[in-house]
């Protein structure tokens, strides 16, 4: 008999750099399209970044939790952190922060560009 997966979480790390348009596919194909969601996700805001991102950051709790809803899945939808930094550390320094708070011992980790497939 095969064992249920266990909680997992998911990390994201978005920066000054990134289009809203891909950090909103990112997020969505790696939650509400997944057959096995993370239990809750971590996204880490490296430093300031363009105002129609952080509304996204900002709405992005409120947006997975509709989605879920839509989708008849909302007992599935997962716990959502926005880690805001002031400054732009890099990458390794934005997932070390954010891994940090990460509550599960698995962590998934995805760039704010990749589409993920269902499986």
């Amino acid at each position: 008999m095969a064992s249920a997966t266990p909680p997992f979480s998911l990390l994201m790390a978005g920066y000054r750099g990134d289009r809203v348009e891909y950090l909103r596919r990112a997020l969505l194909s790696n939650t509400v399209g997944q057959t096995r969601p993370p239990a809750e996700v971590v996204i880490v805001r490296d430093g300031a970044v363009a105002d129609d991102v952080q509304g996204f950051l900002d709405d992005a709790p409120a947006l997975l939790r509709a989605r879920f809803v839509a989708a008849d899945r909302a007992g599935e939808a997962p716990e959502v952190t926005v880690l805001e930094l002031d400054r732009n550390g890099g990458l390794a320094h934005a997932l070390n922060r954010g891994i940090a708070v990460c509550r599960y011992e698995a962590v998934a980790r995805a760039d704010s560009d990749d589409v993920a497939l269902p499986q």
